[in-house]
């Protein structure tokens, strides 16, 4: 998110998915979303951190950067062996990769 704008940007993003969460990331329900910042489903509150959890078991953990203006995005999938695995992890990623 480079330029005048990127921090703005980074900011919005992070605003529209805490307070108007997906319902499904790529035609995968999302189960709960966990707001570390405000605690809303989270043990831990104050940090900047959302994660999806997904009804698959993938969780995606999504954190602005605090040194530039990036969205960093964590995403842990479970699968039923390694090809499973590698085809969610890229699926989830071009998510990741579109709200950029």
């Amino acid at each position: 998110m480079s330029g005048a704008d990127g921090k703005r940007r980074m900011d919005s993003v992070m605003h529209e998915l805490r307070y108007e969460p997906p319902a499904e990331i790529k035609a995968v329900p999302v189960k709960c979303v966990h707001d570390y910042l405000t605690g809303r489903n989270a043990e831990l509150a104050g940090s900047d951190v959302l994660c999806f959890e997904l009804d698959d078991g993938t969780k995606i953990f999504i954190r602005p950067s605090g040194t530039e203006p990036k969205i960093k995005i964590y995403i842990m999938v479970v699968g039923t062996d390694s090809v499973d695995r590698t085809a969610k992890l890229e699926l989830f990623t071009k998510w990741a990769e579109e709200i950029q």
